[in-house]
């Protein structure tokens, strides 16, 4: 009988890839592992096995609305540079990030290991790795993957040396993991870490202990400037935006016609570079506001659009704050 994660590898992807695009770097991480079994004569008896699961998985990945068109919007949308630059997530990771810095002390860490080790991992391990590394330079977003592998790989040694200790906790830790590995079976942990998760998701729902923020920062979003443009029943006014207020927008202003959110892929490379050119007040910018019927703006202070209009004729500051400022359109 085959293992439980090749017996439901087509069942996996057929819901991964009606919920998430990111089923295609999932796939791409499946096929790596395929790879690294063909290069390693160790594991080249799994071959067969994993080869069948492999296929299952990208056949899975066709059982949605729109088949292989599915496949190529998201090849379309990673293409799209201009959508890209609008998105930090999206930009490469930066060493002045708190995300960033780990990343790049993860990976100083593992090479500093392989070098300590004299020995490269097998290929089943590299080749994911490699693919995670380079996902990640790519785009920020993907490193929270890369951590799927980074840290297990740089974990394993430090585990390897305590377990060498007998009787001690690492060491019958590491057994476990050693025979849960031999046996094909995650069930025990994936269970436990569920349970885990909803636990702390019930004692932060019911205020007994905060597990996590469950409101939006109004250092961060307009919260104020929201409430103050609903009591003055300015919703249904068409507004322009930061990119990123979108998604809150649509959650916090049932009704508000908003110009653009995160869903870059939708809207397209031209209104992406018309949103750009608004923010950053290129010239026309007047012009494309009252073609599109854009009556009130809510920006950041700093930001170039508002630095502008702060001192043009025909907008005026209705409400502000640390973290945004709403104007409103003058009567003419």
């Amino acid at each position: 009988m085959a293992p439980p994660d090749r017996a439901f590898a087509g069942l996996l992807f057929v819901a991964w890839a009606n919920l998430h695009p990111e089923f295609l770097y999932g796939l791409a991480v499946y096929l790596a592992y395929l790879a690294g079994d063909a290069f390693d004569e160790r594991n080249r008896s799994s071959w067969r096995a994993n080869g069948v699961a492999a296929l299952a998985a990208s056949a899975g990945t066709l059982v949605n609305p729109l088949g292989w068109g599915l496949h190529l919007a998201v090849l379309r949308h990673l293409s799209d540079r201009d959508a890209f630059r609008m998105v930090d997530e999206f930009l490469p990771p930066s060493p002045g990030t708190v995300q960033g810095a780990v990343f790049f002390a993860s990976l100083a860490l593992l090479i500093a290991l392989a070098v300590k080790a004299r020995r490269a991992p097998p290929w089943k391990a590299l080749l994911p790795l490699v693919l995670a590394v380079g996902a990640a330079f790519l785009s920020a977003r993907n490193v929270a993957l890369f951590a799927l592998f980074a840290l297990p790989l740089a974990l394993r040694p430090l585990l390897d040396a305590l377990a060498s200790h007998r009787g001690s906790f690492a060491g019958a830790f590491r057994s476990r993991l050693r025979a849960d590995e031999a046996r094909s079976t995650t069930v025990p942990w994936i269970a436990g870490g569920s349970v885990a998760l909803l636990a702390g998701a019930l004692l932060s729902s019911r205020g007994i202990v905060r597990v996590l923020p469950n409101e939006f920062s109004p250092a961060v979003f307009p919260v104020a400037a929201v409430a103050f443009a609903r009591a003055e029943g300015l919703t249904g006014t068409p507004i322009f935006h930061e990119y990123t207020w979108g998604g809150y927008l649509l959650y916090a202003w049932p009704g508000q016609r908003i110009y653009i959110d995160g869903m870059a892929n939708l809207f397209g490379s031209d209104l992406m570079k018309e949103y750009r050119a608004l923010y950053d007040a290129s010239a026309g910018w007047r012009q494309t506001l009252e073609a599109r019927g854009v009556d009130a703006l809510l920006l950041p202070p700093e930001s170039p659009l508002a630095r502008v209009v702060r001192g043009a004729d025909g907008w005026t500051p209705a409400h502000e704050t640390e973290a945004a400022v709403l104007f409103t359109r003058l009567d003419p």
